[in-house]
């Protein structure tokens, strides 16, 4: 288990050291089973900070609000660059648990997101702002300790502006994505440790974008009754 959070940490970094227009969020797939029920999660992916938040409003409808964030100054080519991703979504959708031990879950939901970089040699800068629609269906087994599942995300990505060295360059794109996934969480009671690992695929090519998706968190779960 060592070696396989590992892996997932070095090819995050990796790929968290391009200067990628996209960068595919960690899935939020909580599996929910009961009304007001809460989960939080939070953990990295590369580099990258990652929350995701979810809660059941009723027996069978959920929200979510869930964010990105990253911050890292790389080298390529000779040159140093500071590369910058921020990202914001808000989703709603259907819950339903069946067979004892299993969940399925469907969410629809929309975010706005930014990408920049700056090349501290030349002092040039590109920064790109960008809004989201997407569908995610999961499926997921869960026992005592320990939930298995897998999941795909269908997003349509608008990248509705570019500003070059702070003047716009009218340059608009679109594209839409493909992101499987499978995830993993084991821990006890109301604390997991959340694995997710994943690709990317884009239809047109028109943007570029960061393949896989490989994150490691915790999640803690609660009810916001118990609170009050």
């Amino acid at each position: 288990m060592k070696k396989l959070i590992m892996l997932i940490l070095v090819i995050s970094i990796f790929y968290s050291c391009s200067s990628f227009v996209y960068y595919p969020s960690v899935a939020n797939a909580p599996l929910l089973q009961e009304k007001d029920e809460t989960k939080v999660s939070v953990g990295i992916k590369g580099y990258s900070l990652y929350l995701n938040t979810s809660y059941a409003v009723t027996d069978h409808i959920a929200v979510q609000i869930n964010g990105h964030l990253l911050s890292l100054p790389v080298s390529e080519s000779g040159d140093d660059y500071k590369n910058g991703n921020a990202y914001t979504e808000m989703a709603i959708g259907l819950y339903y648990p069946f067979a004892k031990n299993f969940v399925a879950e469907l969410y629809l939901g929309g975010g706005l997101g930014y990408t920049g970089y700056q090349n501290i040699s030349s002092g040039t800068s590109t920064h790109r702002f960008h809004n989201k629609i997407f569908l995610q269906g999961d499926l997921g087994f869960t026992l005592s300790g320990f939930e298995i599942g897998f999941l795909i995300k269908g997003s349509y990505v608008d990248v509705f502006m570019e500003r070059v060295n702070g003047v716009d360059s009218g340059n608009q794109k679109m594209d839409i994505f493909f992101e499987p996934a499978v995830f993993m969480k084991f821990g006890w009671d109301q604390h997991k440790i959340n694995l997710q690992a994943g690709l990317s695929f884009a239809t047109y090519t028109n943007i570029s974008y960061a393949p896989f998706i490989l994150a490691v968190g915790y999640e803690y779960s609660f009810s916001f009754q118990s609170l009050f």
